[in-house]
């Protein structure tokens, strides 16, 4: 089951102090999952270190796994489909990550994947499903009763 945190928190991404707070509600509700023995995927914008490295102190030791989906900003402006980027150029939007404010790249993340011009994306998520395996996190993970497509991924792992 998907869940977008869109409706939960508004639109706070102009402020850094936004953009923090924003990022330490997201790694609350998600350390309380994993507290719970859940599994939880964040796919946020998360531009600063500082707050990254207290959303992993939020979680028991081992359950933080960062992957950095490492992408030339150039790329990140031709995937830009509501034009945010151009926006930002343009002087109409301020504080926008890699225009007018930084991105810190993780010093040592988990996982590294590239998305480049030419990269693929399922070689991307294999390199991510490689890690988790061998951690040994998709034999921790239970897949809720009944639901066969996450039964058969997670038994589909072992074999990428």
């Amino acid at each position: 089951m998907g869940m977008s945190f869109a409706p939960i928190f508004p639109r706070v991404w102009i402020l850094r102090q936004d953009r923090d707070t924003n990022i330490l509600r997201i790694g609350f509700v998600a350390s309380e999952v994993v507290k719970h023995r859940g599994a939880v995927i964040c796919a946020a914008v998360s531009p600063y270190r500082h707050t990254r490295n207290q959303v992993r102190g939020m979680m028991r030791k081992g359950s933080f796994i960062e992957v950095f989906v490492d992408t030339p900003i150039g790329i990140c402006e031709l995937r830009d489909v509501k034009g945010h980027y151009a926006k930002a150029r343009a002087g109409e939007l301020q504080g926008f990550t890699g225009v007018d404010d930084p991105y810190e790249p993780p010093i040592n993340p988990e996982v590294v994947v590239h998305a480049t011009s030419d990269c693929v994306p399922a070689d991307n998520a294999r390199l991510i499903v490689r890690y988790l395996v061998e951690k040994g996190l998709p034999g921790r993970i239970r897949a809720p009763h009944g639901n066969p497509y996450i039964q058969r991924t997670l038994i589909g792992w072992d074999r990428l």
